[in-house]
């Protein structure tokens, strides 16, 4: 009798896959447009996710907007770091663009060093990882997941 380890769910594979994104970011495209996925017939009628997928992509918009302002304040007192940190409020401002959240309120995030401002990306990644396993949509899931490794990638150097 063979003992079978049980199969993995989508939102482990999902999380899987992310992790795997971070720990070898070059698998995925840093500053490459995410295309368009295709939508569901729901999302075709009112342009909108599922409920539990707008209160997602709110909640890491807020934190995405606060790390970009972060990012922002870094480049403005830290010469040297200046064009990391404007190439991260970049980022991040594509990233707001792609949720249809650029008016989006940012969160509190206090990182006024170049180091402070790492440790708020890596949070910002840790959320959109989770966040991809959390998603409803599979696009979705794979938008947050690209985006937590185009995050990664800008880490790297750092």
């Amino acid at each position: 009798m063979t003992n079978r380890a049980p199969l993995t769910d989508r939102r482990g594979a999902l999380r899987a896959a992310a992790a795997a994104a971070l720990t070898l970011p070059v698998l995925a495209a840093c500053d490459a447009t995410v295309s368009t996925p295709p939508r569901s017939g729901r999302e075709r009628r009112t342009g909108r996710s599922s409920g539990g997928d707008q209160a997602l992509v709110a909640s890491l918009a807020r934190q995405i907007a606060g790390t970009r302002a972060a990012a922002t304040v870094v480049a403005h007192h830290h010469h040297d770091s200046r064009n990391w940190a404007l190439g991260l409020a970049t980022l991040h401002q594509k990233h707001l663009h792609r949720l249809g959240a650029t008016s989006a309120r940012p969160a509190v995030v206090s990182a006024r060093t170049p180091t402070a401002l790492v440790s708020a990306e890596r949070r910002l990644q840790h959320s959109l990882v989770a966040g991809a396993g959390q998603a409803e949509s599979g696009a979705l899931a794979q938008v947050l997941a690209s985006m937590a490794a185009a995050i990664g990638q800008r880490l790297v150097n750092a």
